[in-house]
């Protein structure tokens, strides 16, 4: 069992990035599907193992940390979801930034929702601080999204950070290439635009959007 909830995230992952890649939403929504049974049998099995997690962590914080075992399907799914926020928010709201580091940072914040607004283990100064960093890079996109990511598992699996870093950096080239492809045959997403119209225009957010220097 322990094995199974643990391959279920990553075959759901498997399935996001096939179907987003190929614009297949059935299979986005059978892996959504999945993430979620995924999710559900961990916590149910977190509840029926005594110390299996500590007081201070939550069903999400453990469920993060045990199926981020492979860095490259976290940063596959990571450029998957920030490239497609940033295309919206270049698309559509580009007038609002002064600069690209800006850009960047609302894409990343948008990826990294959770654990900003809901976990808060990652700050929006944070993510800027990132988007700062690789804006000065040739490929700064994919250079953000690699840095992202190295910086979710910094915060949510410590103990495999410095491998997963290594790992990350090692699939650079790859990440430049998912990129690419995805700027080449993404069209639209009405669940991302939606949410991405949201934290752009609604009143619920306009501190965050504040705080990103958004005009």
């Amino acid at each position: 069992m322990h094995k199974l909830i643990k391959i279920i995230p990553l075959i759901a992952i498997a399935f996001i990035v096939y179907g987003i890649i190929r614009f297949d939403w059935i299979a986005v929504l059978l892996g959504i599907i999945l993430f979620i049974i995924g999710f559900i049998f961990h916590v149910i099995k977190n509840r029926n193992i005594k110390g299996t997690t500590s007081d201070s962590s939550t069903p999400w914080e453990v469920f993060m940390a045990e199926m981020s075992e492979d860095p490259s399907d976290v940063l596959k799914a990571v450029t998957i979801k920030t490239t497609i926020y940033y295309l919206e928010i270049e698309k559509n709201y580009r007038d609002l930034f002064k600069d690209k580091v800006l850009l960047l940072a609302t894409a990343g914040v948008l990826d990294a929702f959770r654990y900003i607004f809901v976990d808060e283990k990652i700050s929006i100064s944070e993510v800027i601080d990132i988007a700062k960093a690789s804006v000065k890079q040739d490929n700064n996109l994919a250079d953000f999204i690699t840095s992202l990511t190295i910086k979710i598992f910094q915060v949510y699996n410590p103990e495999n950070a410095l491998a997963a870093k290594h790992a990350c950096l090692g699939e650079k080239m790859q990440t430049i290439a998912d990129v690419k492809q995805i700027r080449e045959r993404y069209k639209t997403d009405p669940c991302i635009v939606k949410e991405v119209k949201t934290f752009m225009e609604s009143p619920d957010f306009s501190v965050m959007r504040n705080e990103l220097g958004i005009r």
